[in-house]
């Protein structure tokens, strides 16, 4: 019976969250932690490459801010997913890149995909795109 304490702690507590500063970069521990919201300490994230969030119940939250070197890629990306969460992170271009033909959080057919407190600056398009893209979600097109 010792199992049931044991759980409702853990519960009440929550479960922790990876920490992306014991890896060599934030892919890295995307990849080594599939359908888990990692925990992204206050910093600078430089990525030159996309990050793709992998694994249903994937998300990443914290005050830490990822900063994308290569104007043609986005920042973030979620294709396919469901239970995603994105929680306080801000996303961001390097100060001499901000031009960019792509989004700053690019989320495709995604089911239950929530998005708190994100903040995307200097994601700059010129040909007119938004922001953040969306796409519907598997739940709202089947209705």
């Amino acid at each position: 019976m010792e199992l049931i304490p044991t759980l409702l702690a853990a519960f009440l507590l929550g479960a922790a969250q990876p920490e992306v500063s014991s890896y060599p970069d934030l892919q890295a521990a995307v990849d080594a932690n599939p359908g888990k919201v990692l925990h992204l300490p206050a910093g600078d994230y430089v990525i030159s490459r996309k990050l793709v969030l992998k694994g249903d119940g994937a998300g990443l939250s914290g005050p830490g801010r990822i900063i994308q070197t290569d104007p043609g890629q986005a920042i973030v990306e979620v294709n396919g997913l469901k239970d995603v969460t994105i929680r306080e992170v801000t996303l961001t271009r390097a100060k001499d890149r901000t031009e960019s033909t792509q989004h700053g959080l690019d989320a495709r057919n995604c089911a239950h995909l929530h998005v708190d407190g994100v903040k995307v600056i200097e994601n700059r398009a010129a040909t007119g795109r938004s922001h953040c893209k969306a796409a519907p979600s598997r739940a709202s097109r089947a209705a």
